[in-house]
């Protein structure tokens, strides 16, 4: 049995924009049963009124990581956790 192989979008914050357009776009149309889709924020990013609403995953495949600054030394640590 093939695993699924992960991918990860990654963006500051989900704002209105056509690189944010895209990647929901792209999120959302990645066929599910090969991949595993997730979409990480490096920044908080509010979960009304904007794109997040129009993502279609489960929500603990929407990742926060929450960071304040985006060159603090522990973010890289964040990333190879994941």
């Amino acid at each position: 049995m093939n695993q699924k192989k992960k991918i990860i979008f990654i963006v500051n914050k989900l704002r209105v924009g056509g690189a944010e357009n895209i990647i929901v776009s792209a999120a959302n149309l990645i066929d599910k049963n090969k991949y595993d889709v997730y979409v990480g924020f490096l920044f908080a990013t509010k979960r009304q009124g904007n794109f997040y609403e129009k993502i279609k995953l489960a929500n603990e495949k929407k990742i926060d990581f929450g960071f304040q600054e985006l060159f603090h030394r522990l973010v890289y640590f964040e990333y190879i956790n994941f």
